[in-house]
């Protein structure tokens, strides 16, 4: 089931499909206050619920924008990201193994990082955080 969450974000800016432009308007998304307040508003809906949460976005700054929202709201998620330590990878991926549904588990990652082969069958809510314009990424 998709449930699309429109946000007020708009970026008046040249063709979309220009590199730097894109980038410019990822960098802008990621730091816009009211977007970002709506993602965690969302996200902390969800798993007072009880949903298990994975957040992608492709930005590290965007993933720690929204984990010290996150924190501010008293939701502590697991981070999934490049250059993190073996053990703190191994210490992740052991609580992700270890959640069953209903825990309201949050993981938060990057897309280049989880992407393609990440498995964690306890995860039963996606947030896109940023967009993907290419499938092979999920």
């Amino acid at each position: 089931m998709l449930h699309v969450h429109e946000t007020a974000f708009r970026h008046d800016d040249q063709e979309p499909s220009a590199a730097a432009v894109l980038a410019a308007a990822h960098r802008a998304f990621a730091a816009d206050p009211a977007r970002n307040a709506q993602i965690v508003g969302d996200l902390t809906a969800a798993l007072g619920r009880g949903r298990n949460c994975l957040v992608l976005t492709r930005r590290v700054a965007h993933l720690d924008v929204l984990t010290a929202l996150l924190a501010e709201h008293g939701q502590q998620a697991l981070v999934l990201q490049g250059g993190m330590s073996a053990a703190d990878r191994r210490a992740a991926v052991r609580r992700l193994a270890e959640a069953k549904a209903g825990d309201g588990v949050l993981v938060i990652g990057t897309t280049p990082f989880i992407g393609e082969g990440f498995d964690a069958p306890a995860l039963d809510t996606l947030f896109l955080a940023a967009p993907i314009s290419f499938d092979g990424l999920l």
